[in-house]
């Protein structure tokens, strides 16, 4: 994992010493080298971590094409023997070429059509000096992000925004609206980030810029993947562990130790497993990470879900010998600090942030064990631990309403969800807005535009406003949408942007995430695999279940107890910060423009009316001080972002 940047004067002014600030400012996210072509009025720059052994060979910027060509590259290309194949490249050439090479030849090869070709997680730039056009490309999930800004005459590109940034030309601030919307949780548009005048290469996507336009066209579409139909359950099995299996032995490609993130989850325990017995067979180890509250807190009152997933955890790790276990332990303190670091370092607010402190020291804890890649589970939910109950939709639409009715009963006897959840569930997706609103409300549940609003000045939006922005932006306020197989693959290729997460690791912890669950095959078989598979007389991750029934024990494939929680210990810790909650919204009151984009008098009111124990809330109040917490920190994010000084290059 590396980092890029470069820039194009289509005036024809020299464009070498922004480019090499950029690369500067981006020297977290590549520390092991860097590189730079200066072409007077276009620019490209490099910098270079080093994973695999091939990475020795990379010096970037390529040349290719006869010079024709320049190109900067970032992530890992995983199907390189089917490239070389493809590309006649000599074997013993092949395997000392480093990943950026394969790109450069498939680019001089195919043009643009090469970026369909590449697996794996990547971004890239190729200036095209005969046509004078710059392409920007994004892996089908864009697991490397690439953001831009186009100026009067001039067009820049980087990793990250603070790449961006180094360029007093490029204009340093937040968008307000784009930030109310980020804190409303309605989401962006595919190319839209939270500052103003920077855009985004959308995910599944290649840009195309000249003098006289930027055009940008897809590349990933999932929704024309065409259906499975095995003639045998097993059929779908067998299919989905050799992807699996294959999804996971591409990341663990590196000269270094590898880790994974271990919760007691289905999705990373999956991953984890699959990583050990793969590593097994090379007589290599893994390293796993499982965060666990204070050894002396102990939950009380109202609280649902596992609070330590240690014990599940540990359950999986004693079954490889090859597999070394850490518990690492919260402080049981909401550290602000550690959110201020993060927010430097991921340049974003980032939305679970009681994560933020338990994911800073697991990491510290890996790299002193000199862990430098980390295996994820992170898509898992939309890939491979799909619960199938957009299966219930499915059968209402297709008459099959005995079918239906043995699901819904087989669903309440299994314990997963009462009658009234699965009727939501089924009848939810077909009915228009305005019953489902009233049906809430009859049952008592709070309306979700309230929630979304809640922090935000009142003068500001609506929650009709938000509602009409979430159903423009696809997003359904209600949480009811169960896709059918045609929607499905709708919301596959709407995949959330995270690439900023990955590309944020590296400069944060200097540690590569590598999610397998997000793995360009495994979306697609996802997409293609019948609903049915995936829920089956009640049991929800059918697929799942099957394929890992002799992998995981029983301790996690049981879907009966409580999920674990991740900072299970979130409320004691905030209850112990409520001093610093307190003075933060004091240092908001008296920013006037954080003043009027923040409710500041109801997060006051809120503090005030602060349970005074954990068993004294509700799920309620339990999800509304989730949100305070949130709405504070993002608020901090900003506040700190606008009062800090333009950085110079």
């Amino acid at each position: 994992m590396s980092a890029i940047a470069g820039m194009i004067d289509w005036r024809g002014g020299p464009v070498g010493p922004a480019v090499l600030g950029a690369a500067q400012a981006l020297a977290p996210h590549g520390r092991d080298g860097q590189g730079l072509w200066d072409g007077g009025d276009v620019a490209l720059a490099w910098r270079q971590t080093i994973l695999h052994a091939e990475d020795h060979a990379d010096h970037q910027p390529l040349s290719g094409g006869g010079g024709r060509f320049r190109m900067v590259f970032d992530g890992r290309i995983d199907n390189r023997d089917e490239l070389a194949a493809l590309l006649g490249l000599h074997p013993e050439r092949a395997r000392t070429q480093p990943d950026s090479a394969y790109a450069l030849a498939a680019f001089e090869t195919w043009g643009e059509d090469c970026v369909p070709r590449l697996l794996g997680d990547f971004a890239f730039a190729v200036w095209d000096g005969e046509a004078r056009r710059l392409v920007l490309a994004r892996d089908h999930l864009g697991s490397r992000p690439l953001y831009y800004h186009s100026g009067p005459g001039f067009l820049m590109f980087a990793t990250m925004p603070s790449g961006l940034f180094s360029n007093p030309a490029v204009p340093r601030d937040i968008d307000d609206e784009a930030f109310l919307l980020d804190l409303a949780a309605v989401p962006k548009d595919p190319d839209a980030t939270l500052y103003r005048g920077v855009a985004r290469v959308p995910t599944g996507h290649i840009l195309v810029a000249s003098e006289q336009a930027i055009s940008t066209s897809r590349h990933w579409r999932p929704e024309t993947i065409p259906q499975l139909s095995y003639s045998r359950d097993e059929d779908y099995v067998e299919a989905f562990r050799e992807i699996l299996e294959e999804s996971v032995r591409c990341r663990l490609r590196t000269i270094h130790p590898i880790g994974s993130h271990l919760s007691s989850g289905l999705d990373s325990s999956t991953v984890t497993a699959v990583a050990a017995e793969l590593l097994a067979r090379e007589g290599r180890g893994l390293t796993a990470f499982t965060a666990v509250p204070p050894l002396d807190w102990r939950p009380r009152g109202d609280f649902d879900g596992e609070p330590d997933e240690g014990p599940a955890a540990s359950a999986l790790a004693r079954q490889y010998g090859n597999l070394d276990h850490v518990l690492v332990r919260s402080t049981g303190r909401f550290d602000f600090s550690a959110l201020d670091r993060h927010g430097d370092a991921f340049e974003a607010p980032r939305r679970s942030v009681f994560n933020v402190g338990w994911i800073e020291q697991l990491s510290h804890e890996a790299r002193s064990r000199g862990v430098r890649v980390m295996l994820s589970g992170a898509m898992g939910n939309r890939t491979i631990s799909h619960d199938g109950l957009g299966l219930l939709p499915q059968l209402l639409r297709q008459g099959r309403f005995v079918e239906l009715a043995s699901e819904w009963f087989h669903l309440n006897r299994r314990g997963v969800m009462r009658y009234r959840r699965a009727a939501a569930l089924t009848f939810g997706p077909s009915a228009p807005d305005w019953l489902w609103g009233l049906a809430l409300r009859v049952l008592g549940h709070p309306r979700p535009a309230a929630m979304m609003r809640y922090g935000l000045h009142p003068d500001r939006c609506s929650e009709s406003e938000l509602e009409a922005l979430g159903r423009h932006r696809a997003l359904n306020p209600a949480n009811r949408h169960r896709a059918d197989d045609r929607s499905m693959r709708f919301v596959a290729s709407r995949t959330p942007d995270l690439g900023y997460l990955w590309a944020a690791t590296p400069g944060a912890f200097d540690i590569e995430t590598r999610d397998p669950t997000s793995d360009r095959r495994l979306v697609a078989f996802r997409v293609a695999t019948p609903e049915r598979q995936f829920l089956r007389r009640g049991q929800t991750k059918w697929l799942l279940q099957r394929a890992m029934k002799d992998v995981l024990p029983p301790e996690i494939r049981d879907l009966r107890h409580h999920a674990g929680q991740q900072a299970a210990e979130w409320f004691d810790a905030a209850s112990r910060s409520r001093d610093a909650f307190e003075g933060e919204i004091d240092r908001l009151a008296v920013n006037p423009r954080m003043a009027a984009l923040i409710d500041v008098s109801g997060l006051r009111e809120s503090l005030a009316a602060w349970p005074g124990t954990a068993g004294s809330r509700g799920a309620a109040t339990a999800r509304r001080y989730r949100r305070f917490v949130m709405v504070v920190a993002f608020a901090r994010f900003m506040r700190r972002f606008i009062e800090q000084e333009p950085r110079t290059p």
